[in-house]
């Protein structure tokens, strides 16, 4: 509960410094002022002295089974009981994700060590500096004004938080998409200014790598590419060229891993491309939704008001047809054609559309000083005034809500972890050792590199097991016990 008053105190005192620096016109100083913030903000959360049950576990797993070797995804990496190539929570080949993510953490466990902290590093120092990503962008397309409010949103950005810490599903694997993507469109502005074969280059790899890292969705830089050349007045012809030669760069990358896991391991990673496919028309796994269920979300997302900046930029838009502003378009096309595709899409989970938030602290910041400017034109200018107060302060309180600062740690899964990584098995042969009755079996595998499941099979198997002269071992109120019960 200190720890967690303290983290908030100094985070505040380091935006409130950032903020003054920002009109003083110490731009710099101000957005370095803003990451350092997002990242004590992400090492606090990212202090959980255990993983998190979904999915986080499973990631981590994977990651660690990834360090021994890269090109070959393993969950179970001794299976010794039955298990079907299509749960991907029981599995041996894992395919259920790209693996950039994956191999980012395990780049991170090989460097530090099976440790919680290294496979949450990636993450924690993507996401902050995704900040930073955030503030060039918005001060390409706008103005420095606007660039620090959305960057500040975005390193108070709650789920974004989670999900660097782990703490809710598809965590480090949607925090280093929104990273790629939002590299991805940065590039995609610089190439617009200076169209050459290297910022063709990093457009192509910033988008081959959003691609192996969520698939598909990655995809989304083109058309916001496409918009940046076309306000350019690049002509036509170039644009073509142009998208011809960085698709065949980001296809040389995300491609090869897709042939080479068709190949390697062929069943599974047919079945995960059906399962991905089947995500479109069936709510698999518990996560059917209506189709309202991203835009319901926003407001649990990025606070009650949000629907007010998205109007206000499709009236923007609309009234400024001719000429088209194509910033306001480059911002409905990150934002709704996203939330569109995944809206019709029968799955639904609330970080699928994470990688358009950057845009949506955009548009915020944008209606904040509309807001600000127009008021003394609004008969009722005090609603405005309580408007803008409120699109810092629901952030904030949603922000508070999810980081939990006073909330103490689980006690069983800490006791758990504690007590695994105390235990005396490193004489033992991992790939002849197993262990049953485990209460967080994917965590004892992490902490323990020995092959583990939650139940006790039948007395023949375990039998048949010790008959292959293999270990078995039973976990039994917090310790090992080499017999099983009877």
């Amino acid at each position: 509960m200190i720890l967690g008053a303290s983290t908030i105190l100094l985070v505040a005192a380091i935006f409130f410094t950032g903020w003054r620096m920002a009109k003083k016109d110490k731009s710099n100083y101000a957005i370095a002022l803003i990451v350092i913030g997002a990242l004590l903000l992400r090492m606090f959360v990212a202090a959980d002295p255990y993983f998190h049950d979904w999915d986080e576990q499973y990631h981590a797993m994977v990651a660690k089974n990834l360090v021994a070797h890269p090109w070959k995804p393993t969950l179970y990496e001794y299976p010794f009981l039955d298990y079907n190539y299509k749960d991907w929570s029981n599995n041996h080949i894992w395919l259920h994700k790209q693996p950039m993510a994956l191999w980012l953490m395990a780049l991170s466990i090989k460097v530090f060590g099976a440790f919680i902290w290294a496979v949450r590093l990636p993450s924690v120092l993507l996401s902050s500096i995704s900040v930073l990503l955030t503030y060039h962008i918005s001060r390409s397309l706008f103005d420095r004004k606007i660039a620090f409010f959305a960057a500040f949103l975005h390193a108070i950005h709650g789920l974004s938080i989670e999900l660097a810490g782990g703490r809710v599903a598809t965590d480090h694997i949607d925090t280093s998409f929104t990273f790629f993507i939002e590299l991805g469109i940065l590039c995609g502005l610089e190439f617009a200014k200076k169209p050459n074969f290297l910022w063709a280059i990093l457009l192509g790899l910033s988008t081959g790598i959003a691609v192996l890292t969520k698939w598909l969705p990655g995809l989304i830089i083109f058309p916001i590419g496409f918009l940046f050349c076309w306000q350019s007045r690049i002509p036509f012809a170039k644009i073509v060229f142009w998208g011809i030669f960085i698709f065949l760069v980001s296809a040389a990358v995300f491609l090869p891993w897709q042939f080479y896991i068709m190949s390697a391991f062929p069943k599974e990673a047919q079945y995960e491309y059906f399962y991905n496919n089947i995500h479109l028309t069936k709510g698999v796994e518990g996560h059917a939704h209506p189709f309202y269920y991203h835009f319901n979300k926003m407001r649990m997302i990025y606070g009650e008001l949000i629907y007010l900046p998205m109007i206000w930029l499709l009236w923007q838009l609309a009234k400024q047809v001719k000429p088209l502003n194509f910033k306001f378009l480059v911002l409905i096309v990150w934002i709704f054609i996203p939330y569109l595709f995944f809206s019709f899409a029968a799955t639904k989970m609330q970080a699928y559309t994470l990688f358009t938030a950057p845009a949506i602290f955009i548009v915020t910041a944008l209606f904040y000083y509309y807001v600000q400017e127009q008021k003394v034109k609004f008969k009722y200018s005090y609603l405005a005034t309580l408007v803008g107060i409120l699109l810092w302060v629901l952030p904030i309180r949603y922000s508070i809500e999810r980081i939990k600062p006073f909330a103490k740690a689980n006690k069983e899964k800490k006791a758990f972890v504690q007590s695994v990584q105390s235990l005396d098995i490193g004489h033992l042969d991992k790939s002849k050792t197993v262990i049953f009755n485990a209460t967080y079996p994917i965590q004892m595998m992490f902490f323990t590199g020995v092959s583990a499941y939650a139940y006790l099979p039948e007395k023949a198997k375990i039998d048949a097991l010790k008959q292959d002269g293999i270990e078995v071992l039973v976990w039994e109120n917090g310790k090992i016990i080499t017999s099983p019960p009877k």
